[in-house]
């Protein structure tokens, strides 16, 4: 087979999976604010529903986000509402010194085809909140809830 077919065999085989793949969404970690309370590290988790069954791993998004690091964007599918478990350590800082706590949060929204969204974990009012924006409109997505959070969902 001469290189030419076999070149145009291989695009076409990835048109076919990236076809095959559906309507997707990006999601990506957002930079934490470094405030009075932040996380020390965070990771999200998708489900499929609000009991957190069917749980996925968003690729890159299961890093440490306090170290400022990085992190790959996850492709999700578009179309379905998603449910995304946030875990993290909340840090206080006071007079007496530091101390971390855990925070765990479940919010749920549905992803648009071709959207990307930034995710963060964060504190207002002393309580750990997840938030999703889409990056085009700087808003959460309309759909956009917290959820209250079920036994089935807590980590461990």
């Amino acid at each position: 087979m001469a290189k030419g077919a076999r070149l145009l065999l291989a695009l076409a085989a990835l048109a076919l999976a990236a076809a095959s793949a559906g309507p997707t969404a990006t999601l990506r970690l957002k930079a934490v604010d470094r405030s009075w309370f932040r996380p020390s590290a965070n990771s999200f988790q998708r489900f499929e529903d609000d009991h957190c069954r069917s749980g996925k791993s968003l690729n890159g998004l299961m890093f440490g986000t306090a170290l400022g690091r990085d992190v790959q964007p996850a492709q999700v599918p578009a179309g379905r509402r998603m449910y995304l478990r946030s875990v993290g350590d909340i840090v206080h800082w006071d007079r007496g010194g530091q101390t971390t706590e855990p925070c765990v949060d479940l919010v749920s929204f549905t992803p648009e085809d071709g959207h990307a969204y930034e995710v963060a974990l964060g504190v207002a009012d002393r309580q750990c909140r997840a938030s999703v924006v889409d990056t085009a409109t700087g808003a959460p997505p309309p759909d956009f809830r917290t959820e209250p959070m079920r036994w089935t969902c807590l980590p461990g």
